[in-house]
Formats: C-alpha cells, structure tokens, sequence
C-alpha cells in the first residue's frame, strides 16, 4: 500500500484529495474578519438607531400637522368668511390694476391714429407720384436715346 492506493492517506496526499481517512483542516478566522464582522454589527445598529429617530420626528411633524387642523377647524366660520372676502377683494384688485396697465387710454388712440393718418398719403396723391415717376423716366429714356444717336454720329 503506497502512492498509488487511493483509500490510505498517502494516496491521498499524492492524488491531493480528502476525504473520509484524510479530512481538511478547518481554518481559523482571520482578525481582519472578525473586525469586519464587528463593523458590520455596528453599521446595522447605527442604522437601525437612525432610522428609529426618522420615525420618531416623522410621528412628531404628523401630531403638530393634525393640530394646526384642529385649531383652524375651531376657528368661528366669520373669521373665515373674513379672510376668504378680503384674499377676494386683494385678488380683484390686483386683476384690474392689470387690466389698467394693459388697456391703453382712448386719448393716446386717438393720437395713435391721427399720426398714422397724417403720415398716410392719399390715393390722390399716390397716383400723382406714379405720374410724375414715370414722366421723368420717360425724360430718362428719351435723353438717352438722343444721347446715343449723338455718339453714333461722331463715330
């Protein structure tokens, strides 16, 4: 029984196997894991601590929330009624001071609209300028048909 034997423990640490005649050694924890273990523990307890915290003041703001309820609820209804007809009269003021910038007082029109029809020309006068423009390209064409003839004369 040597090497070759796959049941003794020889042939076992030849072949580099365990079982049952050769069992592994257990290792031992390492100290960087059992820290690391540690830290973990605490995280979660820290955690779990904050968390409590968030729950507890999440619990304080609702009590607060549901008291302020109460006490708007226990306010007479004429209280009410005031505060509700005077946000209306504030919101209509602000609406017709609105409407006052933008709507432009009937004077400043009717200044607006005599400009534009002082600076309008009439049709009268469009169809005489046409007139007087082609007048004066006709004068144009005809110096330069008399300024041609000349040219061609001298050549």
């Amino acid at each position: 029984m040597g090497k070759g034997d796959i049941k003794t423990k020889r042939g076992k640490i030849v072949r580099g196997t365990y079982g049952v005649r050769r069992k592994r050694e257990k290792r031992k924890e390492t100290v960087m894991a059992v820290k690391a273990k540690e830290a973990k523990a605490e995280a979660e307890a820290k955690a779990k601590v904050k968390e409590e915290a968030e729950a507890k003041v999440k619990a304080e703001v609702k009590e607060e929330a549901e008291e302020v309820k109460k006490t708007e609820a226990e306010k007479k209804p004429v209280e009410i009624k005031k505060e509700t007809e005077e946000k209306k009269i504030a919101e209509k003021k602000k609406a017709t001071a609105a409407k006052k910038t933008a709507e432009k007082k009937p004077v400043e029109k009717k200044k607006e609209t005599a400009v534009k029809k002082a600076t309008e020309k009439k049709p009268v006068e469009k169809k005489k300028e046409t007139v007087v423009k082609k007048a004066a390209e006709k004068k144009s064409e005809n110096k330069a048909k008399k300024d041609g003839s000349k040219e061609s004369d001298k050549d």
